[in-house]
């Protein structure tokens, strides 16, 4: 949540969902934009169960060989599927500034060399200068476009490749002593105009504002997607089964923890987790109509 501005639902997996061979099974699941959930980390309490079958035991403080209690867990590269599955747009990418490569590009317009001679110098100057600044505790990336190609090509590609911000510097803008600054988390045309005094003074804020954005843009969309009065297998179905995607998300519902209810899910519907946060209230399980107090995650999954 904090450095890739995904918001996640934190949980316990149910026994069908658990790794198998594991005492409990811990998760963190995103929601993407279609709706479906991506199960971003996993954690497996493995007890002893795998210490046995591969013979590993230590010396206790008795003295007494005992079977190790491990673990497993792991975040893996399939996180950089769901940063662009959950912040992507139309245009392309959208990267938090926390993990851009570039957190800024500055796209020097030069028509002439005259222009070269006047926003060159400029240019690195105003690099150097940003450089110096910092943001979550590093120094501020910055990536200067010296290629030989037409302004608004160089602007589109930094777009679809997601970079918080963007700072056009021509001749004009010299003369001006100001910049035209973009932000990536904003309309592509929208665009506002910063001297380089404000610009050093507010690019901090300007980063921090971009990343808390994106969170913040798909916490909503998760909560907006998110159902809570479902409240039978019956609609549990059918909310899954509407021809608009874009209606589909997850189902927050009662489920009363019996294991053998979990082969009712069809059609890819699981229980993605059991959250951490439980409202502790009293209902009827979506699956059986039984009893149940346990909240469970129900949603489609990659």
């Amino acid at each position: 949540e904090e450095s890739l501005a995904i918001p996640v639902i934190e949980g316990e997996k149910s026994f069908g969902e658990k790794f198998p061979g594991a005492e409990k099974t811990f998760t963190l699941e995103a929601m993407m934009q279609d709706g479906k959930a991506l199960q971003s980390c996993t954690s497996h309490d493995l007890g002893q169960n795998f210490a046995k079958a591969s013979s590993i035991r230590f010396s206790n403080p008795k003295g007494e060989l005992e079977y190790a209690y491990t673990t497993s867990w792991g975040l893996t590269t399939r996180v950089i599927g769901g940063l662009i599955m959950c912040h992507a747009d139309d245009d392309g990418l959208r990267l938090p500034p926390f993990v851009a490569p570039h957190q800024i590009v500055i796209l020097p317009v030069i028509p002439s060399e005259e222009a070269q001679q006047r926003v060159g110098p400029v240019v690195e100057k105003l690099a150097k200068e940003l450089r110096g600044c910092v943001f979550k505790g590093e120094p501020v990336r910055v990536f200067v476009d010296t290629r030989d190609r037409r302004g608004g090509e160089k602007n589109w590609e930094w777009i679809k490749k997601g970079v918080p911000l963007r700072i056009e510097v021509g001749p004009r803008d010299v003369t001006n002593q100001s910049f035209v600054v973009s932000r990536r988390d904003q309309p592509h045309s929208q665009k506002f105009v910063l001297s380089q005094e404000q610009l050093l003074s507010q690019v901090e804020a300007l980063l921090e504002e971009i990343q808390s954005h994106y969170y913040q843009q798909a916490k909503i969309y998760q909560k907006q997607r998110t159902r809570t009065d479902i409240q039978n297998r019956e609609e549990l179905r059918h909310f899954f089964q509407q021809s608009d995607k874009a209606s589909q998300g997850f189902v927050l519902a009662k489920w009363c923890g019996d294991p053998d209810t979990e082969k009712l899910l069809e059609d890819g519907i699981t229980i993605r987790c059991l959250p951490v946060e439980q409202r502790g209230t009293q209902g009827v399980c979506v699956l059986t109509g039984r009893p149940a107090t346990i909240d469970a995650i129900f949603a489609k999954a990659y």
